[in-house]
């Protein structure tokens, strides 16, 4: 009907065992997250971990002021040589 969607719940028929050794997720991006000794009959609510793989801003604006001061470093340096 309007406005509704399908269901993001996924059932797995797992017959008789006890015990899931590991669920794999492959995220959009294609980050996998890995859950491992699952119980059965249960609802695992499983959200997108964050954090360890987005570009770091400030990572990247320290690599370029230490770039930026041995550069500057080695043109000090350099005249300073020159001058002999």
């Amino acid at each position: 009907s309007h406005l509704s969607q399908n269901s993001t719940i996924a059932h797995f028929g797992l017959g008789n065992a006890v015990k899931v050794d590991s669920v794999i997720v492959t995220w959009i991006g294609n980050k996998k997250q890995i859950l491992v000794s699952q119980e059965v009959n249960q609802l695992v609510t499983i959200t997108e971990e964050t954090g360890e793989k987005g570009f770091n801003f400030f990572t990247f604006g320290l690599a370029i002021l230490i770039l930026f001061s041995l550069g500057l470093l080695f043109y000090l340096t350099r005249k300073a040589y020159l001058k002999i």
